[in-house]
């Protein structure tokens, strides 16, 4: 499976300025995941905490809160994991969530809709 990362948008709400990282796509991952500092920055807090099973099969707590995500033209709200810093993950939820399938053969996100 191929790694890459796209340019996602951060924000509380529609009329914030959304903060735009690189962040890894990553179809094992449920959720996204943004480290927590700047999550803070972009004004958005916890509302509840979550156990998580890591892909070793450990299990950790995180928290969670809703955010307006901004990613190829398109937003959508989605749940964001508050993560340590420099973790930037987009999950398969989120990608459900806008209507998008990684193409992992050409690094690049798709329309779902769009392929067989």
């Amino acid at each position: 499976m191929g790694v890459f990362t796209v340019n996602l948008g951060v924000r509380k709400g529609r009329d914030d300025q959304p903060i735009w990282v690189d962040a890894i796509v990553d179809t094992g991952a449920a959720f996204s995941m943004m480290p927590e500092d700047m999550l803070r920055q972009a004004g958005l807090e916890p509302k509840e905490d979550r156990v998580f099973t890591l892909a070793d099969g450990s299990q950790r707590t995180y928290s969670i809160c809703e955010a307006r995500l901004s990613l190829q033209g398109r937003d959508s709200i989605n749940t964001v994991v508050f993560g340590p810093a420099g973790r930037f993950i987009l999950g398969a939820i989120t990608l459900q969530n806008f209507g998008l399938l990684a193409d992992t053969s050409h690094h690049r996100l798709v329309d779902a809709e769009l392929t067989l």
